[in-house]
Order: C-alpha cells, then sequence, then structure tokens
C-alpha cells in the first residue's frame, strides 16, 4: 500500500477470538452477544499486532 501511495484509511474487523472458535453463522453474519463476546480482547491483539506492522512499514 505504501509503495501504491496510498493515503486513505484502514479499517479492522475482528472475525476471531483468543479462546475460543467463533461459529460459522456468526462468521458470515456478524451479531449480538455470541459474537461480540471476547471481541474486545480480540481487538486489542490486532491493534497492537497492525501498530507494529505499521511502525515497521513507517518508523518514526
Amino acid at each position: 500500500m505504501k509503495e501504491d501511495g496510498y493515503d486513505g484509511y484502514v479499517s479492522l474487523e475482528t472475525h476471531w477470538r483468543p479462546r475460543r472458535k467463533l461459529p460459522e453463522e456468526s462468521i458470515i453474519r456478524p451479531r449480538g452477544e455470541e459474537f461480540s463476546y471476547d471481541a474486545k480482547e480480540a481487538s486489542e491483539i490486532c491493534i497492537r499486532n497492525l501498530l507494529q506492522i505499521l511502525n515497521s512499514v513507517y518508523p518514526s
């Protein structure tokens, strides 16, 4: 993306959970309490990893 000159937005959609497997239906049609359970922890892990990638591509 950097080489292509992309300067837009990136969206993070966390469709996995660190301690359990989501049912296929929840992945296809994400909604409700079952899908959201443990989503915060999963998103925090993904954000940390995404920031590491971005920092390696765009060092300060």
